[in-house]
């Protein structure tokens, strides 16, 4: 056999079926795949590489679709303890960042109040209230047990007279009011809550659950109002206990910027990750 003949033979041996290196039907390709046949792809059809980027493109916008969207707005106590309690649960929703002068169409649609958080599910089930959603979360999935401390009446007075207190703390202007008079009136809550602090490190116990979340926006919007006076104030237990708060990782990836909606265009889905 001549040498030629030899050497066309290795070549034949050593050659695999460009079929090997094609993933299973229906599997996720790992870039080391796609790499590995770039060659072949590029003699049979050169428009093979753009279209599995298409079709991964296509294929997230599918998933993406299929999420629940979640209208936030990143600056909102209410949205802000809705954002917790999702991350917390670790449920994937589609999260839409709201610039309230200018609501999308969308939101409205779904919930004409306009207001912020709204959760809109799958199936077109409208969620408006921002403790409703964080009880859908967790009521499908509630890893750290925050549903075993819950203070229906603590949640209550903080949604109420303390919210009254702070809006007119806060926006004296809007509500033409006496800020030292709901500043007073504030603290006078928020002292009570420092005092229950005295029997745990958090409201309902060792550890944070949903009565923590549902108030500590509020409690860090107060406090912001004027921290240098908050911070000098004999509350030691609760100026801990929001501190911890705001250096969690949970309330840190809550707070992460997201570009603001706009419609038709694609929104990012919203998870935690470790």
């Amino acid at each position: 056999m001549d040498r030629k003949v030899k050497d066309r033979l290795r070549k034949v041996k050593a050659h695999k079926p460009e079929s090997s290196h094609f993933l299973a039907r229906g599997t996720v390709g790992k870039t080391a795949a796609f790499r590995t046949h770039r060659p072949v792809q590029d003699k049979v059809n050169g428009g093979l590489t753009t279209g599995l980027r298409t079709a991964a493109h296509n294929m997230q916008k599918g998933m993406m679709q299929s999420l629940p969207i979640l209208y936030s707005f990143r600056r909102c106590p209410y949205a802000m303890r809705a954002r917790m309690a999702v991350l917390a649960s670790g449920e994937a929703v589609e999260i839409r960042e709201v610039v309230l002068r200018a609501k999308p169409q969308a939101l409205l649609d779904a919930s004409p109040k306009g207001t912020v958080p709204v959760l809109v599910l799958p199936d077109g089930g409208v969620i408006e209230q921002s403790l409703d959603i964080m009880l859908w979360a967790l009521r499908r999935n509630d890893p750290e047990d925050w549903l075993g401390g819950q203070d229906a009446e603590l949640i209550a007075i903080n949604d109420g007279p303390f919210k009254h207190h702070l809006d007119r703390y806060k926006y004296a202007g809007r509500y033409d009011s006496d800020p030292l008079l709901h500043r007073a009136e504030g603290i006078a809550l928020l002292a009570r809550l420092n005092d229950r602090l005295a029997a745990a490190p958090f409201l309902c116990g060792a550890d944070r659950a949903l009565t923590d979340i549902a108030i500590f926006p509020f409690v860090r919007q107060f406090a912001a109002t004027d921290q240098p006076w908050f911070d000098a104030q004999p509350l030691p237990r609760l100026q801990r206990w929001l501190a911890g708060h705001i250096a969690s990782a949970l309330f840190q990836r809550a707070m992460v910027r997201v570009p603001p909606w706009i419609e038709g265009k694609a929104a990012m889905p919203f998870v935690l990750r470790d």
